[in-house]
């Protein structure tokens, strides 16, 4: 009953209830008939015009009737199935795996310590889970940096807040945030690039350097977003690295 009722108000709602072709034709058979039967000019007028109103009608309901019976129920099945189609594809859309890389300045993106833990500011990127499915082996790293110093080589893997080496996050659940350390400065202003690759370098020589941060995960698109990492000018002391986004969160790499 539902699907009929719908074919019926769509049948109605795309038939022509005037144009020429239609009119025309009626008005001559009403005006044909009419002479044939004869009579005053009066009630062949009104012959004419009964005619013309039942053929007119006629053809309305012949239309009606072919619209709701073939033309329309093709258009209803393609319309169906492309809205079928949309959300399929936003249900994959919200089902598939997928990560966003955010930053903000605050805690736990930005951390000031006391001056006696060694690195005195800290700056974090949290990669989120914003898919509908648990992430596995979540890892993110640096895997760009320019200028690029010597022993620095790319892609660095950076830890999770927290972390220690008998204890690693390797899980995100849907909507969950996990925080890595970036870059931090020490009391005595040096940059120290906070990867976890031994061997090499971590100090970074006083300047401006673009970082391309990484986030993967096992059977999920990687996704990148690129930071500034710099000193102000002028200097505003020995506690002033700054660290922002370039861009906005990329879409999940291909």
């Amino acid at each position: 009953m539902g699907y009929w009722a719908t074919v019926a108000k769509r049948a109605w709602r795309e038939t022509t209830f005037f144009n020429v072709l239609r009119a025309l034709p009626s008005a001559i058979a009403g005006i044909v008939l009419a002479l044939r039967q004869g009579g005053s000019a009066i009630n062949q007028a009104a012959l004419a015009t009964i005619i013309l109103a039942l053929t007119f009608l006629l053809l309305v309901v012949l239309e009606f009737l072919w619209r709701m019976l073939w033309a329309s129920p093709p258009k209803i099945y393609a319309q169906s199935q492309a809205e079928v189609g949309r959300l399929s594809k936003q249900l994959l859309e919200i089902q598939e795996p997928k990560l966003e890389i955010l930053f903000e300045p605050r805690h736990p993106c930005l951390q000031e310590l006391p001056r006696g833990a060694g690195i005195t500011k800290l700056f974090r990127v949290g990669v989120r889970n914003a898919g509908s499915k648990t992430v596995i082996d979540l890892n993110a790293a640096i895997s760009g940096i320019l200028p690029c110093p010597t022993m620095l080589f790319p892609p660095l893997p950076l830890q999770a807040m927290h972390d220690r080496p008998d204890r690693k996050t390797t899980e995100v659940h849907p909507s969950q945030t996990v925080y890595f350390d970036v870059v931090g400065q020490f009391v005595d202003g040096s940059i120290y690039l906070l990867h976890t690759v031994s061997g090499l370098g971590h100090v970074l020589p006083p300047s401006s350097y673009t970082v391309n941060i990484t986030a993967f995960g096992r059977d999920i698109p990687s996704t990148s977003r690129r930071f500034a990492i710099f000193l102000p000018t002028p200097r505003l002391g020995l506690q002033d690295l700054l660290f922002k986004p370039l861009d906005e969160p990329s879409q999940p790499d291909s």
